[in-house]
């Protein structure tokens, strides 16, 4: 069973992932379908782990905002083909960049890496 840093572990995977493909400007992101599923995918389980992180780690952790990536996660499981690329590209240009920072920081009070 996945303990919380195993949780922040694939967060930090899906981070990259999305990352190392994304295009760097909306335009691209709107024309490439396969991106776009890319994205979503790895949206999924970033907000999934981030879901299956204990209350009491959320809670040591309150500056994360672990509810915004909860509420992604349901929108984008509620609509799998009509996803609001706009809410997409929003989080990945705006939401994502902090979250990693956040992240990689609470991974090295883990004191061990990835």
């Amino acid at each position: 069973m996945k303990d919380d840093r195993d949780h922040l572990v694939d967060m930090s995977e899906a981070l990259q992932r999305i990352k190392k493909h994304s295009p760097a400007d909306r335009g691209a992101f709107e024309r490439d379908e396969l991106i776009q599923c890319w994205v979503v995918h790895h949206l999924r389980i970033l907000c999934q782990s981030a879901e299956a992180l204990s209350l009491a780690f959320r809670g040591a952790h309150s500056r994360v905002p672990w509810a915004r990536f909860s509420h992604l996660g349901k929108v984008l499981d509620e609509h799998y083909f009509d996803f609001d690329r706009e809410m997409i590209w929003k989080a990945m240009q705006h939401d994502l960049p902090p979250l990693g920072e956040q992240i990689e920081r609470i991974l090295k009070e883990f004191g061990a890496d990835k």
